[in-house]
């Protein structure tokens, strides 16, 4: 068992601000998982399995990080939205056929 903590940053980005994030950091992502499937299937000295993987999931955070400004964001608006919308997402995977390994639990502090 491991506990991760994610903060909201204190900040007040504007949608667009966090679409052009989104983007990015999406981006990012694509490039350094690419490598990572590449050195994981080919012998190579571009960079260590290791080193692939932990810009792997430095970059998965950074998109985690913009994705949770956005949902800070529309709480502060609508608070009430969240569990509902948790709720309606589990039961969309559980529909489309997916089983759940784990669940990470979110605590807000």
């Amino acid at each position: 068992m491991f506990d991760v903590k994610l903060p909201v940053l204190e900040k007040d980005d504007n949608w667009i601000i966090h679409i052009e994030k989104l983007k990015e950091e999406s981006k990012e992502l694509t490039t350094v998982v690419e490598i990572l499937d590449y050195i994981e299937q080919h012998e190579t000295n571009i960079k260590t399995p290791e080193k692939a993987a932990a810009d792997a999931m430095g970059e998965a955070l950074d998109v985690m990080q913009v994705c949770i400004g956005i949902i800070e964001k529309v709480m502060e608006k609508h608070p009430q939205i969240l569990k509902q919308v948790v709720d309606q997402h589990l039961t969309k995977l559980s529909r489309r056929g997916w089983n759940f390994r784990k669940m990470l639990q979110i605590h807000e502090d």
